[in-house]
């Protein structure tokens, strides 16, 4: 499985002890691959209940397949099987410790362990050889495999498991000695090729960690580098929120303001109060508006206009008594008493005619002013 960018960088634990760690600086998270041969591989059918009691179980359901107490060993949960089964990782508590040393020492804290035999490719219906630096390493399913030295009798561990294969199984060998001596066994099963493992390239596979969780690394809430950005955007937020709502607040008390101002002047002007509902105030400014637009057009019309126009010529004149108004086709005729004040000025007033009475009983004179006919 390729490396990408999102996954911990990889390393085998044989590397390591090359590392130069940087002093006072923090350990590197990395994900490294195990050496397998202290690693022993079982297959069992579990009962269908939680994960967390399956792995109680394991120590018990595995003691009697053990040379030393159960106590001394880790039991890791490993992946389902086609078959039904699970498979189980066993391995010894002080190995890991010993790891997890070694890893500490080199600078670096384990994020996940595999075993190495899984670095080497898988074809369904054949398995893949590995022979290099007095190992042999053997992955035989997507999650199964083994490893030996050399010198500690491999090459009989591999024909006592391939004694229980097919005969016709064959065998992709990755060769990094091409000179190497391989049993008659084993020659003409193998396509060999010659290469080498490049432990940094492929990601660890995701159903296998040979790490307990006792020994993974606390993880660091994915916020938590974000905390100081976080806490300055709401800070900005909350000024932003309380400028908003001072905002309103101004808004609001001037559209109080304004409201009382408009309400008041809508009086004034038309002698009722404004309606509260705002669906019917507008309808009402309007029916009063037409109104006074009528009653504009009225006062410039001939009639009043006129009476505008002789409203002047009767000023100064507080004896004077209107009579009558009369309106016809003719124009315009206005009879009035006790108007011997304003009769200078009315003689030769243009475009009217002027009929004068005196009423001698009375003792005063009575005029009829009439618009005179185009």
């Amino acid at each position: 499985m390729p490396r990408n960018s999102f996954q911990n960088s990889v390393e085998h634990l044989h590397q390591l002890p090359t590392r130069q760690p940087e002093p006072d600086t923090p350990p590197q998270t990395l994900d490294l691959w195990a050496p397998a041969e202290p690693l022993m591989l079982f297959e069992l059918e579990l009962p269908k209940v939680t994960r967390r009691k399956r792995e109680e179980m394991l120590p018990w359901l595995l003691e009697d397949r053990l040379l030393n107490p159960p106590e001394q060993f880790e039991f890791l949960l490993g992946p389902a099987l086609e078959n039904g089964t699970n498979l189980i990782y066993v391995l010894e508590k002080q190995v890991l410790r010993q790891w997890v040393s070694l890893a500490t020492a080199a600078g670096v804290r384990p994020g996940r362990m595999a075993p190495d035999f899984l670095v080497l490719p898988y074809e369904p219906g054949r398995w893949t050889l590995y022979t290099g630096d007095g190992r042999i390493l053997v992955r035989s399913g997507p999650h199964t495999g083994f490893a030996a030295r050399l010198e500690a009798d491999g090459w009989q561990q591999l024909q006592l498991l391939l004694g229980q294969q097919d005969d016709n199984l064959r065998i992709s060998h990755l060769a990094t000695d091409p000179d190497l001596e391989i049993p008659a066994f084993l020659a003409e099963r193998l396509d060999t090729q010659e290469g080498t493992i490049n432990w940094t390239f492929d990601a660890l596979p995701p159903a296998v960690n040979l790490l307990p969780e006792s020994y993974k690394p606390a993880r660091t809430a994915l916020w938590l580098p974000w905390l100081p950005l976080a806490a300055s955007a709401t800070v900005l937020l909350v000024a932003v929120l309380a400028q908003m709502l001072a905002q309103s607040w101004a808004w609001q008390r001037d559209t109080a303001t304004l409201e009382a101002s408009v309400t008041e002047a809508y009086q004034q002007i038309f002698g009722e109060p404004l309606t509260a509902d705002p669906r019917t105030a507008q309808q009402q400014a309007n029916r009063h508006l037409q109104l006074l637009e009528h009653q504009a057009l009225a006062w410039q019309s001939t009639p009043l206009a006129e009476l505008g126009a002789l409203d002047r010529l009767f000023s100064g004149c507080a004896d004077c008594l209107v009579q009558q108004i009369a309106q016809h086709d003719a124009g315009l005729s206005i009879t009035v008493d006790q108007a011997a004040a304003v009769r200078p000025r009315l003689e030769g007033l243009a475009g009217w005619h002027t009929d004068w009475e005196t009423d001698a009983a009375a003792a005063t004179q009575r005029f009829t002013l009439r618009r005179a006919a185009p």
